[in-house]
C-alpha cells in the first residue's frame, strides 16, 4: 500500500511539473511566434520540465511505458503503469485548475464580476491561443477526422515513445542528461506527440475553445497509446541488441 501511495504521489508530483513546463512552452510559443529563439526556448522549456521530473526521480508515463513489461507479474505491472498515468494526468490538471483560480483570485478578492474563462484567456491568452494553434493544427477539433488519419496520430507519438524512452534510458546508464534535451528536442521540433504536453494543450484549448468532448477523449488517449508502444518498441530493440535481460533502468522505473 505504501509503495502504491508513493507511486502515486510521484506520478502526481511530475504532472504538475510538466504542466508547469508545457504552458510555459506554450507562452513562450505564443509570444515569440516563429522567432529562431523561439524554436530554441520552447523545447528547452519541455526539457528542463522533464530533466526535473528525472533528477527528482518522479515517475512519468512516457518515461515508464518501455519498462513496465519487465516487471513481474505482468498485472501487477500494468496496474503500476495506469497509476502513473493516472496520476500524470491527475497532476496536469490539479495544476491547471490552480493556475485558473490563481487569475480569478484578484476579482474575487475586489468583488469584480468575470467568468473565469474569460479572465483565464486575459491572463495568459498567448499560451491558449498557441495551444489551441497546436492541438487543433495537430488533431482537428473534431472527432470525424481520426477516422482518417488514427494511425498517423499513432505513429507519431510512438515517435516521441521511442525518443523519450531513448532519452531516459541513456540517462540511467550513464548520468548524462544531455540525450534527455536532444530527445525532446527531438520530438518537439520534428513535430510528435507526448501525452502530457498534449494533455496540457488540450487543457489550456478548452478553457477558451470547443473541442467535443469526443476529440479530447480520442486526442489525449491517443498520444497515451503511441508513447506506450514506442516506449515498448524501443525497449524491445535494446533489449535485442544489446542482448541484456532488463533495460538499466527498469528496477527503478
Amino acid at each position: 500500500m505504501k509503495k502504491v501511495l508513493n507511486t502515486g504521489l510521484s506520478g502526481l508530483a511530475a504532472g504538475m511539473i510538466l504542466y508547469i513546463a508545457a504552458f510555459i512552452y506554450y507562452k513562450i510559443l505564443g509570444d515569440g511566434a516563429a522567432s529562431p529563439i523561439t524554436a530554441l526556448a520552447a523545447p528547452a522549456m519541455l526539457a528542463a520540465g522533464l530533466l526535473a521530473a528525472n533528477l527528482g526521480k518522479l515517475k512519468m508515463f512516457a518515461g515508464a511505458a518501455g519498462y513496465f513489461l519487465y516487471e513481474k507479474p505482468l498485472l501487477k505491472s500494468t496496474g503500476n503503469l495506469l497509476l502513473i498515468y493516472a496520476a500524470n494526468f491527475a497532476g496536469c490538471f490539479i495544476m491547471h485548475n490552480l493556475f485558473r483560480f490563481s487569475f480569478l483570485l484578484p476579482g474575487l478578492i475586489s468583488g469584480t464580476e468575470t467568468t473565469l474563462n474569460e479572465l483565464f484567456s486575459g491572463a495568459c491568452q498567448s499560451a491558449v491561443s498557441a495551444a489551441y494553434n497546436a492541438v487543433s493544427n495537430s488533431f482537428g477539433t473534431d472527432a470525424e477526422v481520426f477516422g482518417s488519419f488514427f494511425i498517423w496520430f499513432i505513429v507519431r507519438s510512438m515517435v516521441c515513445g521511442i525518443l523519450t524512452f531513448i532519452g531516459v534510458e541513456y540517462y540511467k546508464r550513464a548520468g548524462k542528461f544531455y540525450m534527455l534535451i536532444l530527445a525532446v528536442f527531438g520530438y518537439t521540433i520534428g513535430g510528435f506527440s507526448n501525452c502530457m504536453t498534449t494533455l496540457t494543450g488540450v487543457l489550456l484549448a478548452t478553457a477558451v475553445y470547443s473541442f467535443s468532448f469526443a476529440a479530447q477523449f480520442i486526442i489525449i488517449s491517443t498520444t497515451a497509446l503511441g508513447n506506450l508502444l514506442g516506449g515498448i518498441l524501443a525497449s524491445a530493440v535494446l533489449r535485442a541488441v544489446g542482448n541484456t535481460a532488463e533495460p538499466a533502468g527498469a528496477e527503478n522505473k
